[in-house]
């Protein structure tokens, strides 16, 4: 369920509201400071929102402290605190549609039925999720109150197919309401048709179920419904696999009357429009591999994290962790994905970087342990008794203890022009700083990884090679975004030499195809305070269809005339 889009309003240097398109490739180019990570940042704050309700982040969770927002006071526009920021996701839905969230109080066995089930036959909701969802997007209004000084997610609306569904609303002190409520919805003249087929489309008893159960004047009353703002128990945010608990007594006189009027079908539906979408977003949202601009490089005594955090990736530590795990687990599948690795690194039609990968797993024994006293003295009798001396009675035990030990592991890289082992502190830094970018390309795992400056200290011929690795890992892994924030040319030039090749129909052996549908490129520059994103299409011959703002590539021109 990759991400397609997010919108952005208000949020550091984007005052206006845009939409920013997601593809396979996407890469952001701009002068510094220009609001190229804007976007990520975006995408990671938007993460605490859904997951913490953290309106007021600083560090994030999956980029600690790489990113510090510093709060909503600098996050905001401007640092105008009267701004409202809204952030929103879509993602494409697969064909299971919505999942189900369970409510208590429906009766699945005739969802169109209008009176309110008996208590002997409350059951939980068997009904598979809302089908016929191909897009849901998710966003959420932050705003500051001046009063409490500090700031309150305030609302949280849902599109489905395009089409507002409903909107969660909240001011501090007061409970949530849902509200905005499309009855006119395309969705639900078509959810239950298998069921009763005869009802729909001529006979909509849907539609007429929640257009009397939001708009009836009867509802109106002690419970507070009015104008379909429906009270909630709960925050803006949905909790998680939790339905929406609408605020009304059902022992009540109003209660009673509410599930007359088939209230029970519409808390749960709504609990299907609104639940299911953010809890798929969030979940794409955990799924973004955030790599830094600067990545730490191992030490010669490397131990990896027992307790890996989300934000190890953020300066590669999470890439080495990995590696170091699979050379400890040390089965066929694990030490195949480190030579895989090394193929990336070291192959002449991949980086081509002269390095190969080796992870060594040993057992590290103190100068006065009895397991190493012990090995010696086996040593020194089988020298002595030579092969009369029954080797396997004497190894077994002292091998066992050894193998109870923790296990250390060394991660090292082979110079192919001398055969040399070094650490990966010991070569050029672009390969310590291109080794994450590769681990976190080839692992599993990952929906959107975002990368800062991909290109950091790598020569020119290798940031083309990497860009056939971005290629290669879309062909392979259709859900996989990459979003690259970068200067270099170089990567965009093999994307559109691809992209001309494949329409060409030569591209050379081993490269794989590319056509404009997979890539996007983005140009973020300030424009009269704040940072604007202008789309830059490519055509099927593999050129830009819009002159590039700001003169970036015709730098190269200038300086050779």
């Amino acid at each position: 369920m990759p991400i397609t889009k997010i919108t952005i309003e208000n949020f550091k240097g984007i005052r206006e509201r845009v939409e920013i398109p997601l593809r396979p490739i996407t890469l952001l180019f701009g002068a510094n400071s220009a609001g190229k990570s804007t976007l990520l940042q975006a995408l990671l704050y938007f993460r605490e929102l859904l997951e913490r309700q953290n309106a007021d982040a600083d560090q994030l969770l999956a980029s600690g402290e790489m990113i510090d927002l510093g709060g909503f006071r600098q996050l905001v526009h401007g640092h105008n605190l009267t701004r409202k920021v809204r952030i929103g996701v879509e993602i494409t839905i697969d064909d299971d549609g919505l999942p189900t969230i369970p409510t208590a109080d429906y009766r699945p066995s005739h969802p169109w039925d209008v009176q309110s089930p008996k208590d002997d036959e409350l059951v939980l909701l068997g009904i598979e999720g809302v089908t016929g969802v191909a897009l849901a997007y998710v966003e959420v209004t932050v705003e500051w109150y001046a009063s409490h000084q500090k700031p309150y997610i305030t609302e949280y609306r849902v599109e489905l197919n395009g089409e507002p569904a409903a909107t969660i609303k909240s001011i501090p002190g007061f409970p949530a309401h849902l509200g905005g409520i499309n009855i006119s919805h395309s969705l639900f003249p078509s959810q239950f048709e298998d069921e009763a087929p005869d009802l729909f489309p001529e006979n909509n008893l849907i539609s007429q179920q929640l257009s009397t159960a939001i708009t009836g004047t009867e509802f109106i009353g002690p419970s507070g419904f009015s104008d379909g703002n429906f009270p909630l128990e709960g925050g803006v945010i949905p909790g998680p696999r939790q339905p929406l608990n609408f605020s009304y007594d059902r022992n009540s006189d109003d209660g009673r009357e509410a599930a007359g009027l088939g209230f029970p079908f519409v808390e749960y539906l709504y609990s299907q429009l609104m639940v299911s979408p953010g809890e798929l977003v969030l979940n794409e949202l955990k799924r973004i591999r955030y790599i830094g601009p600067i990545r730490s490089i191992p030490k010669r005594q490397f131990n990896e994290s027992r307790s890996p955090k989300d934000d190890a990736w953020s300066d590669g530590r999470a890439a080495w962790a990995l590696l170091a795990s699979k050379a400890r687990a040390g089965d066929s599948y694990d030490m195949e994905f480190i030579e895989e690795v090394s193929r990336c690194l070291a192959g002449e039609n991949r980086l081509n970087l002269g390095y190969q990968l080796i992870a060594q797993a040993s057992y590290q024994l103190p100068a006065d342990s009895i397991l190493l006293a012990s090995l010696e003295l086996a040593k020194s009798r089988l020298s002595r008794a030579g092969e009369d001396e029954d080797a396997d009675e004497m190894l077994t035990p002292i091998l066992d203890g050894i193998r109870g030990l923790q296990q250390s592991v060394q991660l090292k890289l082979v110079d192919g022009t001398n055969n040399t082992e070094v650490d990966p502190c010991d070569v050029g830094v672009g390969v310590s700083q291109v080794v994450p970018i590769i681990v976190g390309a080839l692992a599993p795992g990952a929906g959107v990884m975002a990368v800062e400056q991909p290109e950091l200290h790598l020569h020119p011929a290798i940031q083309c090679s990497l860009a056939d690795v971005f290629v290669k890992e879309v062909h392979e892994n259709d859900d996989r975004i990459f979003l690259l924030e970068t200067h270099s040319e170089h990567l965009l030039l093999r994307l559109m030499k691809r992209i001309r090749q494949t329409s060409a129909g030569d591209l050379a052996e081993g490269a794989r195809s590319l056509t404009p549908d997979l890539i996007s490129v983005l140009y973020v520059e300030p424009y009269e305070g704040r940072s604007v994103f202008r789309e830059m299409p490519i055509n099927s011959q593999g050129e830009l269809i819009k002159a590039w703002p700001g003169g970036f590539f015709e730098e190269d021109l200038d300086e050779l005339l």
